[in-house]
């Protein structure tokens, strides 16, 4: 079995990081780029950790800051789990290739879980290193400590990785009931997804009276998760059962889960990927004539609906934008003000949402894997007898149409809620909207910059993309800008902030909609195929 899982695990990995974008001076700016923002970040998580091991040695208690570097990464793992299980474990693109050959479907599924480790375990070491570093430093801890924690921190990602993927894998089961199967696989995982956020929130917003009774809450959360607890008194009293329990639990939960459904997984991936085409019944209907937009249009939203992982992870932001504004107007604005500590002032609630607005719609770019996602086929849609601007326009209005009529809920909702004056409603509706053209053409343009068209898990395109991260990145930048120059200067109007804000984001909007028509379609036509 291992040499197989071995030969599966090494194609897969090469296949993921595969690209056929040539290499630039563009490419290698924007991955140098990509590479600083996650270093500074890394660097953050440093500060961040020091200025809390400094409160919990005041408290004594420096110990649980290895509980809440452990509890950090777990919810991670569990939340990245849920969010790209799909895409790894049920319907990939190769699952019929894979069962063809004399392989065991336990092989496949333990070299996809292998894959899956490898990207869990690397965003567990980014959380959980800080944590430990800083630790170790402080309490001038030995080599002993930094190698336990070294190889205690390659079995703490396993059991949210586990249970992450038994979510999945229930989902799957239970879409594969339906025949609606990616809208219960969508509904489902939004459900999780925002439930594992919303404990993140509880657990990360902890007021400081809460604080003082540090000891019996990870105490509490040690008794209904023991791996926790476990992991702590390894590393920080050098108890080696705990470390050995710890180890041992979370071997036995990841063979026993792939020992269990080993079988489950080829029945689930049968019934996803061979769909629901023998219930359909074929029915003659008069000829609808519309135009080449609309047309192309109509065929992006049913192709970005067919695809389950496509939905979740270019949606999940305004998803949440929607929800968190219902819960608000449910608060009331006594309530906010109460929870949150700030005015409900038009001066302090406005920058709030507007800010709040355009965070959420960055999240969602369903343009930057657009054309990736045309794959090997990409010669049919350049080969239809319409302008490459028509193609651009169907999938920038794919986005349009995921995030303006949430936006425009979410903008009824609270703009009722805080009782806004005319001018504020028009800055909170206005520049979100700004931003959604933004985001949509800078992913189209990242996506003709960096497309992927050889890829074997649409995974690979929707969120590990140079493109996704591209525009991602250029998200943050364009929302993260604003917000510092505010912060420096104090404008006295944030009214009169605002429009020079609306202003600029309306000229780059103009500009890179005009890169689009000459660049892009240069692009599209000469350099894709």
């Amino acid at each position: 079995m291992m040499n197989n899982a071995k030969i599966l695990i090494k194609a897969g990995l090469k296949g993921l990081f595969k690209s056929n974008v040539p290499k630039s001076k563009g490419k290698k700016f924007i991955s140098a780029s990509i590479v600083l923002a996650f270093m500074v970040l890394w660097i953050s998580l440093f500060g961040y950790n020091y200025l809390i091991s400094d409160i919990l040695s005041q408290m004594n208690a420096l110990n649980i800051i290895i509980s809440m570097a452990f509890l950090s990464s777990s919810l991670v793992s569990l939340f990245m789990c849920v969010y790209m299980a799909s895409g790894y474990l049920f319907a990939f693109k190769d699952y019929d290739l894979l069962m063809s050959l004399p392989l065991k479907s336990s092989e496949v599924l333990f070299s996809k879980l292998a894959i899956f480790y490898i990207y869990n375990y690397a965003l567990t070491l980014f959380i959980m290193v800080p944590s430990l570093v800083v630790y170790g430093v402080l309490t001038k801890s030995g080599a002993l400590f930094y190698l336990c924690a070294l190889v205690a921190s390659f079995f703490a990602p396993i059991i949210p990785m586990v249970v992450g993927s038994l979510c999945a894998l229930i989902l799957g089961k239970i879409s594969s009931r339906f025949k609606a199967t990616n809208l219960v696989l969508i509904i489902g995982s939004f459900v999780l997804t925002i439930a594992v956020v919303v404990c993140s929130m509880f657990i990360n917003n902890v007021s400081m009276e809460q604080v003082q009774n540090v000891f019996e809450i990870f105490g509490n959360i040690g008794r209904f998760y023991p791996p926790m607890a476990l992991f702590e008194s390894a590393l920080t009293q050098y108890d080696i059962l705990s470390f050995l329990g710890f180890v041992g639990i979370s071997s036995a939960v990841f063979f026993l889960f792939l020992w269990l459904f080993a079988g489950s997984f080829k029945s689930i991936n049968s019934s996803m990927t061979e769909g629901h085409f023998s219930n359909a019944k074929f029915e003659m209907k008069r000829l609808n004539e519309s135009s080449p937009v609309n047309a192309l249009f109509k065929r992006e939203m049913k192709s970005y609906f067919s695809s389950y992982i496509y939905v979740l992870n270019t949606s999940i932001g305004v998803v949440m934008m929607t929800i968190f504004s219902i819960v608000l107007a449910f608060l009331g604005g006594e309530m906010v003000e109460m929870l949150f500590q700030i005015p409900v002032a038009d001066e302090f609630i406005v920058p709030l949402l507007t800010l709040m607005f355009c965070a959420f719609i960055i999240m969602t770019c369903t343009t930057a894997p657009s054309i990736s996602l045309e794959g090997k086929n990409l010669w049919i849609t350049k080969s239809i007898p319409v302008t490459p601007i028509d193609i651009f326009k169907s999938k920038i209005l794919v986005n349009f149409t995921i995030v303006i009529p949430l936006l425009f809920i979410s903008w009824l909702v609270l703009g009722f809620v805080f009782k806004l004056s005319i001018v504020n409603l028009l800055i909170t509706l206005v520049l979100p909207l700004l931003y959604t053209v933004f985001i949509a053409l800078t992913g189209l343009m990242a996506n003709l910059y960096l497309p992927v068209l050889e890829w074997k898990s649409q995974v690979t395109v929707v969120k590990q993309s140079m493109s996704v991260l591209s525009a991602m990145l250029a998200g943050m930048i364009s929302v993260a800008v604003p917000v510092i120059i505010y912060l420096l200067l104090k404008p006295s109007s944030f009214v009169l902030f605002s429009c020079c804000v609306m202003i600029v984001m309306a000229v780059v909007d103009l500009f890179i909609w005009h890169m689009v028509k000459t660049t892009g379609t240069d692009i599209f036509l000469k350099n894709l195929y």
